[in-house]
């Protein structure tokens, strides 16, 4: 995901942008919430005044003074309740919003696009990163706006006592606000990216361990993965005890700050009752209001600690978003009937490296062509751009003489099929696992395609059949079945074209035959391209291409 970074608001202005269609919901969050504080505010200020009203021979009655506190307290309840809702409701409804644009993103990408992605990290995103921007959403945007109207709000009832008051309130309004944030921020952002990252580097380690466990176990490298493991916490623990540092640095200088400024305001208070500039009653009241207004400024000043991860969670969500597929989807031409497909003077590089230089290569109708080579001569490489999972750098792959990147993605998915040589099934049954080439295939075509695959009578050894459950990752088959699925899929999915990757490669010579007998046959009513390092594989091809290194 390497990109240019973010600054924090121009992250904060586009993951605003994604609440305009809830513009309703947070202005009833804000709303609420400012009077809320206002009412909770008003609780002592209430006191104040009357403590001074009693003390000048004009107070209250306990009834009256009880039932306005009665009253203001739960008007604070209920206003807070309605801005927690509010807030909420729009954070997660955003949320799942983002979580749509992401998975969006990612099938745009897939297959080739997410190469470059590692597991470890892509779960992180889709996972912890998103599920922090509920800070984002329920804890700051609305806290910015009551603080400010609030504030706002205060600094005008200490104006209405003395200008004087008003002014030493903003001024520490604005330093809790504005400039502490400002200060955390900076010490805590590469905190923040660290603790993501190893986050990320954690998980990745732990998905291998997992998948891995039996090769572990097999080999005796139980404490070898272990200590891997140990040291990846250790660099996690590192990072977030570098970040709670900065957390708790802007707690202590916000609380600082806020004992500093009780002084200042009684000082100044005592001050202005010495001049004759206010009365008794003018200290007590505002000063208690002064003491008793500093929950939305705080709240906005401890909001720099929960954005250092919610903000480097954002910039890994919008990396994923902002990230460009390999090849753009394509709602082009239609192309029905399958005569040629073809490479012409192709060249292409992955990362700056060549891979394939002025490959020439046709594969026509009814045709079994064998490609072979050695290792790493860019022969899978070369199934994928016939695929269209990459476009070359240099010039073209042509089907029926048209540029494949002019012709309908969906319409050449549906002509080609493509085995791999590792087949992923899904923790699903047998039968949906084949199914997933055509989901429009009955169970009886699905039985043919097995058959043809030689995974039939394994299937139906099994005491459910094709209701049997693959498990995770396949693991309730060997290598070898798991691959007949693959062939299975490949046979289901009946387009004019199959390319095939090494499909022999875990079969032994009985199986084998038999499987090549098959795709042989296939060979008579779509073309063939197979991939493989083994003679006795390419026997069937009807033409046979040799790639080298050089």
């Amino acid at each position: 995901m390497a990109r240019q970074q973010l600054s924090w608001p121009t992250m904060a202005r586009r993951l605003l942008g994604m609440t305009r269609p809830l513009v309703k919901t947070m202005g009833v969050a804000i709303t609420a919430g400012s009077l809320g504080h206002l009412a909770a505010i008003a609780i002592p200020t209430l006191g104040a005044w009357a403590l001074v009203a009693v003390v000048q021979g004009q107070g209250p009655s306990l009834g009256a003074l009880a039932a306005g506190f009665i009253a203001l307290g739960l008007l604070r309840a209920l206003l807070h309740y309605i801005e927690q809702l509010a807030n909420h409701d729009m954070a997660f409804r955003i949320l799942a919003v983002i979580r749509d644009r992401v998975f969006k993103a990612l099938r745009r990408q897939a297959p080739a696009g997410l190469d470059k992605h590692d597991s470890g990290t892509l779960v992180s995103v889709i996972t912890n990163d998103i599920e922090l921007l509920e800070v984002f959403y329920a804890h700051t945007i609305s806290p910015v706006a009551i603080a400010v109207i609030v504030c706002t709000a205060m600094t005008l009832f200490f104006a209405s006592f003395h200008w004087a008051y008003a002014l030493l309130a903003l001024a520490i309004y604005l330093l809790l606000a504005i400039a502490i944030p400002i200060i955390t921020a900076k010490l805590g952002r590469d905190p923040g990216r660290q603790q993501r990252g190893d986050l990320s580097r954690l998980n990745n380690i732990l998905l291998d361990s997992f998948r891995g466990i039996r090769e572990c176990v097999q080999f005796g490298q139980q404490e070898s993965r272990r200590s891997l493991l140990a040291g990846a916490g250790d660099r996690l623990a590192r990072s977030v005890w570098q970040l709670q540092k900065t957390e708790s640095f802007n707690r202590c200088l916000s609380l600082g700050l806020i004992l500093l400024s009780y002084g200042a305001f009684w000082a100044l208070a005592g001050y202005l009752y010495r001049a004759g500039l206010v009365d008794w009653g003018q200290v007590v009241i505002p000063a208690v209001a002064f003491m008793s207004a500093f929950g939305p400024v705080l709240a906005l000043a401890n909001l720099a600690n929960n954005l250092l991860l919610t903000f480097a969670s954002g910039e890994r969500v919008l990396a994923v978003l902002d990230d460009l597929p390999e090849t753009e989807e394509v709602s082009g031409d239609n192309i029905y009937e399958f005569d040629k497909l073809t490479m012409d003077n192709l060249s292409f590089s992955y990362d700056g490296q060549p891979v394939l230089k002025d490959w020439q290569l046709s594969l026509n109708a009814n045709e079994i062509v064998g490609l072979t080579g050695p290792s790493g001569c860019g022969k899978s490489t070369a199934l994928k751009l016939l695929m269209r999972f990459y476009d070359p750098s240099q010039g073209a792959v042509t089907l029926n003489g048209q540029d494949l990147r002019t012709v309908d993605s969906a319409a050449l998915r549906r002509m080609e099929s493509y085995m791999t040589q590792e087949t992923h099934l899904f923790n699903d049954s047998l039968l949906e696992n084949v199914r997933l080439a055509n989901l429009d295939a009955s169970d009886e075509m699905v039985y043919a395609a097995c058959r043809k695959a030689r995974i039939h009578d394994v299937i139906m050894a099994f005491p459910e059949g094709y209701a049997t459950g693959a498990g995770r990752l396949g693991n309730r088959l060997s290598a070898g079945e798991r691959q007949r699925i693959g062939l299975a899929r490949a046979f289901l999915h009946e387009g004019a074209v199959a390319l095939f990757d090494e499909p022999t490669a875990n079969l032994d010579s009985l199986n084998e035959g038999m499987i090549l007998k098959a795709i042989r046959e296939e060979g008579a009513k779509r073309a063939v391209m197979i991939v493989s390092h083994r003679p006795s594989t390419l026997r069937i091809a009807d033409r046979l291409i040799e790639v080298d290194t050089d």
